[in-house]
């Protein structure tokens, strides 16, 4: 028998194409994939709180529960390399303002760094320059923030998004279906074992633009 229960958390700061104001009732369009080029720059910050506890039995052995928690908080400077089909960053530059890992927010990637990230069809990989390997926490926070390019053909939007334009402090639930599909590449999923909702949490400025900041938690349990 095998059970697998996991809940994702994650801050996500988005940079729009217009200018918007701020103000009471005035509702925004949430959209997540916005194609980059190559040569681009832009500075993100993400933060990410994943759980994951995984239990197992067999007839002959008692249940053995394992637990993996991953926290961290990331600011740096993206610079993009190689695109994958979709527009999205495939190999990418982070040049590190900050980068903290565990409960403790323990500094893990001291700033001025440089991480380069690839990402293929099957891993994550990331390495500081002359293939200097990262630690173990810095590496599983990369990981937890960007995943390996999708052949399911789901993006973000189908997932996270919605076509209805919110209002700062309103909730939409997360597409449990088109979830089911992307996580289903690695595991029989059904949508019912997932929920989750994403909440707007205000309006930003980054860089000279206004940027969406919301706030995205899911669960999917019996992977």
């Amino acid at each position: 028998m095998r059970n697998l229960h996991r809940s994702l958390i994650a801050v996500v700061a988005l940079l729009t194409t217009s200018s918007l104001l701020q103000a009471a009732g005035t509702t925004y369009p949430i959209k997540i994939h916005r194609p980059d080029k190559v040569g681009e720059s832009y500075d993100i910050h993400t933060t990410v709180n994943v759980s994951m506890k995984r239990s197992m039995k067999t007839a002959d052995s008692p249940a053995h529960v394992d637990q993996i928690h991953t926290i961290g908080d990331v600011t740096a400077r993206l610079s993009v390399l190689i695109l994958d089909d979709k527009g999205d960053p495939a190999t990418f530059t982070l040049a590190v303002t900050k980068f903290t890992a565990g409960p403790d927010a323990a500094e893990v990637v001291p700033a001025g760094k440089v991480i380069i990230v690839t990402r293929t069809e099957t891993e994550v990989t990331a390495v500081l320059p002359d293939q200097e390997k990262l630690n173990s926490d810095a590496l599983e926070v990369i990981k937890a923030i960007y995943s390996p390019i999708r052949i399911t053909g789901v993006t973000d939007d189908d997932i996270l998004g919605s076509k209805t334009p919110h209002a700062v402090g309103e909730s939409w639930s997360v597409n449990a279906e088109n979830a089911a599909k992307d996580l289903g590449k690695d595991s029989k999923v059904d949508a019912k074992n997932i929920s989750g909702k994403a909440t707007l949490k205000s309006i930003q400025n980054v860089d000279g633009n206004q940027a969406v900041h919301f706030y995205c938690k899911m669960e999917a349990k019996k992977l």
